[in-house]
């Protein structure tokens, strides 16, 4: 179950081979990032330059608000001054996904019960 969480940024460490990223939070909180895409997409949108040792210091001290899946895996993320969702609390905001139908939250079925639908 997705949980929405927003939190200013700490640090970040990995190795580009790792896999996995940790992104720690002043909260405390911590969550992971893929090294490919997720640490990429914090690169870009803070100005980091990839490659060149900076991402720690561009990056330090942002808000965000963002999204991690059940494993604590970043999902998604967006800098708090461009966020237009709604208002979240500490505790984070949790995201009933099984009380949504697939087409409510823009999913493809996969299963033979929705075999009959079609994506065009």
């Amino acid at each position: 179950m997705p949980t929405t969480y927003t939190g200013t940024i700490a640090a970040i460490a990995g190795h580009p081979l790792s896999g996995l990223w940790l992104l720690a939070f002043e909260d405390g909180r911590i969550c992971y990032v893929e090294s490919g895409t997720g640490v990429r997409a914090l690169a870009r949108c803070f100005g980091a330059t990839e490659g060149t040792g900076d991402l720690q210091e561009k990056i330090c001290g942002q808000r965000i608000v963002y999204s991690v899946d059940e494993f604590g895996v970043l999902m998604g993320f967006t800098p708090v001054d461009e966020w237009a969702g709604p208002e979240i609390s500490d505790e984070g905001l949790y995201e009933d996904l099984d009380a949504c139908e697939p087409a409510d939250r823009g999913a493809i079925p996969v299963s033979d019960a929705d075999s009959s639908r079609t994506t065009e």
